[in-house]
């Protein structure tokens, strides 16, 4: 089962929001995509950070958060390992505020 966790982003701002799954992740990829409030997806926004330990950064730059509608949308992330297999480690939703001066 995956850990469930919200994220927070201000519309039009850099997002940036490390983690940390704790074990060694050596050869398996990792991805995660945002789903906005109208189900927009927002961009693959992972990368290991360092994969023998389990960190990762999530980040999603100012002009793409630019473009995401205010309110409540989905994220996920899941590793692939080098055999193939996918699992879902993380998931919550993504709350969108928006963004007043532009």
């Amino acid at each position: 089962m995956s850990t469930i966790y919200d994220l927070y982003i201000t519309q039009g701002s850099d997002f940036s929001e490390s983690m940390d799954i704790t074990g060694d992740y050596t050869g398996y990829t990792i991805r995660g995509k945002a789903l906005d409030s109208t189900n927009t997806l927002s961009a693959s926004f992972i990368a290991w950070t360092d994969d023998t330990e389990g960190q990762f950064d999530m980040t999603i730059t100012n002009t793409v958060t630019a473009t995401m509608s205010a309110g409540t949308g989905h994220y996920d992330v899941e590793v692939e390992s080098p055999t193939g297999s996918v699992s879902r480690i993380l998931q919550g939703r993504v709350y969108v505020d928006k963004e007043v001066t532009v």
